[in-house]
């Protein structure tokens, strides 16, 4: 199986968990209802951090103030290549200017700090 079956295959597992868990009420790990990602129990990520994940290999974005792996994201090659542009960097003006609202919302699964 190649790598990008795999990742298709394990983003999809992951998506498919996350789903499950949202809808289990208020269990510990569940998403809120607004879909915007606890900031309890958010790692910080300072903008040198942020800066050393710039390639479609190891990209880490962020967009309003909230940082995103999207390193298996991109892998799955659906995206535009300009989509590396953001990598390592605020996205958040490039981001918008392209995407709706439930583009973002899709983000929360990706999330794994906030921007310090």
């Amino acid at each position: 199986m190649s790598k990008k079956a795999k990742s298709f295959i394990f983003l999809a597992f992951l998506l498919l968990m996350v789903s499950v868990a949202g809808g289990c009420g208020s269990q510990q790990g569940a998403k809120n209802d607004t879909n915007t990602p606890s900031t309890e129990t958010s790692k910080v990520i300072a903008l040198g951090d942020l800066s050393k994940h710039n390639s479609k290999e190891d990209c880490w974005t962020a967009v309003e103030e909230e940082v995103y792996d999207m390193t298996d994201f991109v892998a799955l090659g659906k995206h535009p290549p300009s989509i590396v542009d953001g990598c390592g960097k605020d996205a958040t003006d490039l981001f918008l200017s392209k995407h709706s609202q439930k583009a973002k919302d899709k983000l929360g699964g990706y999330f794994i700090g906030k921007l310090q």
